[in-house]
């Protein structure tokens, strides 16, 4: 039965034997042809909600306001539509894993139904759905963030007055075990790829161990090194999406775009490399090319040159990528005492906290060493003044 509020406004009715039984909606009054137009808001556990649904919609009615309207929309008619929104709001590369994942593994599950059709035991059947069909941890929390990036939208839109995904638990991700060398390992890799491998191998492997990400790496020109001064200037990156497209981008941030000084095993690879060239090269040149002079392909990198030195090195169980020699180079800084700050700004991280997050096993406890300070500044001040 329906329970009617003032007439023509709306109602709440019970649907019995329903998970969300309280059905809420509201009457928008009649169309040109006389007939009653009722739009439904949600479908909810308890009265209290359906009602308190009710309550708002009335009010944005009477302040003049516009009730979402899905109208027929699905979930991938949504998804399209959210896609088609980020096409100049992100990179490339993350647009088509953005793409990958929703099509994957959302829209084979929900991408049918009319997105006012939606609730929240729909995005935990979906959740359940991937953990029973062995998807794995991450990529479960990505696709549940993704969906409520793209149900936010709706309402944005006015296409959904709430968001289904709201009340749903995210699996919560174990903070990931860092990969890094030791100080003899990492001299071990590069004595190595001196010894087996062209040298422009060394100075990737040295630029990584200097913090740079492989794109910052591999988007390198020679107008961005200045040996002299042991520096390299990093503002810009090589992208290369799924589908194998390269291109170079911009580094967006202002801690990205950033200035690294080299140490001098660093200066002597690079330099190595440099004296290996026929000729002395334009600075608008990338650094590193393949034999065609176009940018070095992320998968040919790993195959003909990084895991051939790995395994001459013997660090095959050490997951060697740039990546890891990047985490090198933080913890060994972090673990030499250098303050949180400076190797922010050595990683290019956008917050002190994103290397915190990351990095915060690392950073030695010097409690005794702050205490001991602060005793003496404290026993040592001059209380002439109080």
């Amino acid at each position: 039965m329906a329970k009617r509020r003032d007439q023509g406004d709306g109602s709440v009715t019970k649907r019995e034997g329903r998970r969300r039984p309280y059905q809420a909606q509201i009457d928008l009054g009649r169309d040109g042809s006389g007939k009653r137009r009722r739009r439904t808001l949600g479908y909810f556990k308890t009265k209290t909600e359906a009602n308190r649904a009710l309550r708002k919609a009335l009010e944005t009615l009477d302040s003049g306001g516009r009730i979402a309207d899905p109208g027929l929309m699905t979930v991938s008619d949504l998804v399209q539509l959210y896609l088609s929104s980020k096409e100049e709001a992100v990179e490339p590369t993350t647009l088509g894993t953005y793409r990958s994942t929703l099509n994957k593994h959302l829209v084979p599950r929900l991408g049918g139904m009319q997105i006012k059709r939606v609730t929240d035991a729909h995005i935990e059947s979906l959740k359940n759905d991937m953990r029973d069909a062995g998807v794995g941890l991450r990529t479960r929390r990505m696709v549940l963030d993704l969906a409520a990036r793209v149900f936010e939208l709706a309402v944005r839109r006015g296409k959904l007055a709430a968001n289904p995904t709201a009340h749903v638990d995210r699996p919560k991700l174990p903070r990931p075990e860092i990969a890094h060398l030791t100080p003899q390992e990492a001299q071990h890799l590069l004595a190595v790829a001196r010894d087996t491998q062209p040298p422009w191998v060394e100075a990737a492997l040295a630029l990584g161990l200097c913090s740079l990400r492989r794109g910052e790496v591999f988007g390198l020109r020679w107008g961005d090194i200045d040996l002299g001064a042991g520096r390299v200037r990093l503002a810009q990156a090589l992208k290369e999406t799924a589908q194998g497209r390269q291109y170079i981008a911009d580094l967006k941030t202002k801690m990205s775009r950033r200035t690294v000084p080299l140490p001098s095993w660093a200066r002597q690879a690079v330099n190595r490399h440099r004296e290996s060239l026929p000729a002395s090269p334009h600075p608008t040149v990338l650094v590193f090319t393949s034999g065609a002079g176009t940018p070095i392909r992320f998968s040919n990198w790993g195959r003909r040159n990084l895991r051939p030195v790995v395994a001459a090195a013997g660090l095959q169980g050490k997951k060697v990528s740039l990546q890891p020699l990047r985490h090198t180079a933080a913890t060994l800084v972090l673990g030499g005492g250098t303050d949180l700050k400076t190797t922010q700004a050595m990683l290019g991280h956008s917050r002190a906290s994103t290397t915190l997050d990351i990095y915060a096993k690392h950073i030695p406890e010097n409690l005794e060493t702050a205490m001991a300070g602060l005793d003496a500044m404290i026993a040592g001040a001059d209380d002439s003044g109080a």
